[in-house]
C-alpha cells in the first residue's frame, strides 16, 4: 500500500508538474518567436515551422500548426524530464533553469542538424546563434520557474 509520502507518488507529482512547466516554457517561446522574427527579419533556422517543413520534406509555411505540433509535445517531454530529475539539479530555480536551457541547447545543436531538421550551426548567422542561446535560456528559466511555482 502506498502512503502519501511514497517515492512513486512524489515522482508522479513531480513529472506532472514538469509537464505543466514544459507547457509554460513552450508558451514563453511562442511569445519569444515574434521578437526573434522581428530582430532577424525572418523566422530563424530553428523555428518550429521550419523544422517541421524540413523533416517533412516540404516548403516552409510560416506560422503553420505543424511547428506547434512539434513544440508542445517536445516541451512537455523536456518538462517531464525536469520533473523526474529536479532533485539532481541546483536548488535555486534560476540555476536549474540555466542548466536546463544549456542542456536543451547543447542537445539541439548536436541532434537537429544530424537528423536534417536544421542546417549546421556553422552556417547560421551570428544573430541566429545569439538568439538561439537566448531562446534556450528563456525556455529553461521559464520551465524551471514554473516547476517551482
Amino acid at each position: 500500500m502506498f502512503t502519501s509520502a511514497s517515492p512513486s507518488r512524489i515522482e508522479r507529482g513531480a513529472i506532472t508538474r514538469g509537464v505543466r512547466a514544459g507547457m509554460a516554457g513552450a508558451l514563453a517561446l511562442s511569445l519569444n518567436d515574434a521578437l526573434e522574427r522581428a530582430l532577424l527579419g525572418r523566422p530563424p533556422v530553428y523555428a518550429p515551422a521550419r523544422i517541421a517543413a524540413r523533416l517533412a520534406g516540404r516548403p516552409c509555411v510560416p506560422g503553420s500548426r505543424a511547428g506547434m505540433a512539434l513544440r508542445f509535445p517536445y516541451a512537455a517531454l523536456i518538462g517531464s524530464a525536469l520533473g523526474a530529475s529536479r532533485r539532481w539539479l541546483p536548488a535555486r530555480p534560476l540555476y536549474a533553469g540555466a542548466v536546463l536551457g544549456a542542456a536543451v541547447g547543447a542537445f539541439e545543436l548536436a541532434v537537429l542538424p544530424a537528423v536534417g531538421a536544421t542546417p549546421s550551426p556553422r552556417t547560421w548567422t551570428r544573430a541566429e546563434r545569439a538568439l538561439f542561446l537566448v531562446h534556450t535560456l528563456v525556455f529553461g528559466l521559464v520551465t524551471a520557474a514554473a516547476h517551482e511555482a
